[in-house]
């Protein structure tokens, strides 16, 4: 399936840069097959975003 941008979403697997709007901290994280909220593994948040938009 193709985005409105005409971008390719990742594939499951794909690391995924994001960025917790708790403390700041930058990680990546594997996208999963099934949505799930992302936790920030230095504080535990899940106000996580990532700056690629599909």
């Amino acid at each position: 399936m193709i985005s409105q941008n005409n971008l390719v979403p990742p594939k499951p697997g794909t690391p995924i840069p994001y960025t917790c709007q708790n403390c700041g901290e930058n990680f990546t994280q594997k996208k999963s097959l099934f949505p799930r909220p992302v936790k920030c593994p230095k504080c535990g948040s899940t106000k996580c975003i990532s700056p690629l938009k599909w």
